[in-house]
């Protein structure tokens, strides 16, 4: 029988998952700021915890019997005009990859980098997307679902901290993954699935990652970092404009009866 959706529920899951990352990380003493230089890095510091985590994210997901809401909207509420936004991700993400040095690259990071950023695509989207938001649609509403399941977005990434990263380039990351997140939830209720913000998210991260571990600059990179401010606003306008027009309890924050 799915456990009925409630806030707690999705903190749980939150918090399990940093512990995974926490201590895969502490065994394998990662240094955050090194972990793209190679592709032994990337395979320590990112696939094998992702991947770990990831494999809890799927158990916790089937024993609570949530993959139905958590992936899917069964009543999409969002205009078509905010399409527009998972649209200038996409584009954005694309300018970047279009900018990635492959050819200076070793094909073993890329290799690692690409395994990668799909862990952490479908992992972070269906904890904090998936997971925490049906969570909190059973007791909140939309407008703080968005608010909280962004802001918690932000706060997962507080957690590079404590493996080298600077406390002001934290801070700095975890305020572009609040608004980051704010595209990706008008991604999914836009089109109504989890799934398209699992894709753009690795191919935003795939971007980003790829233009700065290959040394890219230029070109196309100044008209996505261009784009990816322009994307911000038209996403938090967007995320105001679905939320308002949602009410609940939506079909897709009540997991169905197990057959």
């Amino acid at each position: 029988m799915p456990v009925r959706p409630r806030p707690a529920v999705g903190l749980v899951a939150v918090l399990g998952y940093l512990v995974v990352l926490t201590v895969i990380w502490l065994v394998q003493g990662v240094d955050y700021t090194t972990v793209g230089d190679s592709a032994r890095n990337l395979a320590r510091g990112v696939v094998l915890p992702v991947a770990l985590g990831t494999a809890f994210l799927v158990a916790v997901t089937t024993w609570l019997g949530w993959w139905r809401p958590a992936i899917r909207e069964d009543r999409v509420v969002a205009p078509r005009w905010t399409l527009a936004v998972p649209a200038v991700m996409a584009l954005v993400a694309a300018l970047n990859i279009a900018s990635i040095r492959f050819g200076s690259v070793d094909p073993a990071w890329a290799v690692a980098l690409v395994l990668g950023v799909c862990l952490v695509g479908f992992a972070e989207e269906l904890l904090t997307r998936g997971l925490v938001l049906v969570g909190l649609r059973g007791r909140l509403t939309e407008t703080w679902c968005w608010l909280l399941t962004s802001l918690l977005f932000g706060l997962v990434h507080g957690i590079n901290v404590l493996f080298g990263q600077s406390a002001g380039d934290t801070l700095q990351q975890m305020a572009v993954a609040f608004l980051s997140g704010s595209a990706l939830y008008v991604a999914r209720m836009a089109s109504g699935t989890l799934v398209t913000a699992m894709i753009l998210h690795a191919l935003w991260d795939l971007g980003a990652l790829g233009v700065q571990g290959s040394g890219a600059t230029g070109g196309p990179t100044g008209v996505a970092a261009v784009l990816g401010l322009g994307l911000y606003v038209l996403a938090l306008g967007a995320a105001v404009v679905i939320t308002r027009r949602a009410t609940h309890p939506l079909p897709s924050a009540q997991p169905r009866p197990a057959a």
